[in-house]
């Protein structure tokens, strides 16, 4: 049953005594910490990098995820009006096949999101996002050069243990590391993420002017295979790939994957000139992989959140939304309870139904055909900071 919201508004209880360790330093780790920190929580940050940086290249972030960055605070937000741009701006991205025939435009481009759903999609440098998450920490409490390697939960506290010798305790641990998180594999054991079937290869471009009519950028699409280039501002072009390949040789490596890219596309309608402008130094090269969904992901006083929790293609662009929303919705609830155990227990509960539902669709590519609009109300109109939490005793559908 979910909980009476009335009863659960973060801040009506004193939180100041709770320590919560964040492992992990990105989008889904800084947008926790802000909220905890809003809602009383004492929180420590820990950072494998030697710097607060984002890996990655672009990032969309849906009507969901600014209504949940909105309620944060600390001009984030706002902040990404400046360094963002609105995806569809002027109109509806297009499809076309590698000849340059048109195939349509992308549905969901045409539609007034902002009107519908109280926010737009912004496309943003993520970067820039991650430079306004961080400056968001005021910084309280960042550690840089803290790689988790496990942890101890005795049962009143937890300490989390980092590759160069150090420990750091507190009342709760989020494991908000990432894809292969370590966390994880202590809390769940060791699964590897699924491979999906696509190759991925990311990166910034600089230097082509979109077309008349096409300014909002293109997708050029064959079959399964697809590349997406759209502008994000200042003069920089977002572009990512999209290519079948088999278990294993997809190059892991940036130069590898580039010149795999370059050798399906000769011939390619405009990417190739798009592609000339490379930053190569902005290039990531992937396998895109996903995990199973799980019926639980918190064990004692210890959690997951983001892609640690619930990893999820890029389909629909709900990988760092999601994360997004687990931070709202996990302060929400650490607050709400009467114990860090049945805190964490109702963030769970609160978001296992509808990650499953997000992974699902993200890895069909779902709702990019027919009728996707029940889906879009599903994922957009979803507001983190308002919707009802979940019980501890709620059963997961």
């Amino acid at each position: 049953m979910p909980l009476n919201d009335n009863t659960e508004e973060v801040g009506m209880k004193d939180n100041s005594s709770t320590k919560v360790l964040v492992a992990g330093g990105g989008i889904g780790g800084l947008t926790a910490a802000i909220a905890l920190r809003n809602a009383g929580f004492q929180v420590e940050v820990f950072e494998s990098q030697p710097e607060f940086t984002a890996l990655g290249v672009g990032v969309i972030i849906q009507p969901n995820g600014l209504k949940a960055l909105r309620s944060i605070g600390h001009g984030i937000r706002e902040g990404l009006d400046r360094v963002g741009r609105p995806v569809a701006k002027n109109g509806p991205l297009r499809l076309v096949d590698p000849d340059g025939r048109h195939l349509g435009v992308r549905s969901v481009d045409e539609l007034d999101l902002e009107g519908m759903y109280g926010e737009p999609s912004i496309i943003v440098r993520r970067r820039r996002l991650h430079e306004l998450l961080v400056a968001g920490q005021q910084e309280q409490a960042l550690y840089t050069g803290k790689s988790i390697v496990g942890f101890e939960d005795d049962g009143q506290q937890v300490t989390a243990k980092f590759s160069d010798g150090t420990t750091a305790t507190g009342d709760v641990l989020i494991g908000a590391d990432g894809l292969n998180s370590v966390v994880r594999q202590q809390l769940i054991g060791k699964h590897a993420p699924e491979y999906t079937g696509w190759g991925n290869l990311r990166g910034m471009a600089t230097g082509f002017e979109f077309p008349e009519g096409q300014e909002e950028g293109l997708a050029v699409v064959d079959g399964e295979d697809h590349i997406q280039a759209v502008p994000v501002g200042g003069g920089d072009i977002y572009f990512s790939c999209a290519f079948v390949a088999e278990p294993g040789t997809w190059p892991n490596t940036a130069e590898g994957a580039w010149e795999e890219v370059q050798r399906r596309i000769q011939g390619w309608y405009f990417v190739e000139d798009v592609l000339k402008g490379c930053q190569q130094d902005t290039l990531v090269a992937r396998e895109i992989r996903d995990h199973l969904p799980r019926d639980s992901w918190s064990t004692g006083r210890v959690t997951l959140l983001g892609d640690a929790a619930h990893a999820m293609s890029n389909f629909w662009g709900q990988g760092a939304n999601s994360a997004i929303e687990d931070g709202i919705v996990l302060a929400r609830a650490l607050s709400a309870a009467d114990d860090v155990e049945s805190g964490l227990l109702s963030y769970e509960k609160s978001r296992i139904p509808r990650t499953k539902r997000l992974q699902a669709a993200s890895r069909r590519v779902d709702g990019h055909v027919g009728d996707y609009m029940p889906f879009l109300e599903f994922a957009y109109g979803y507001d983190a900071a308002t919707v009802p939490l979940e019980s501890p005793e709620a059963v997961i559908g």
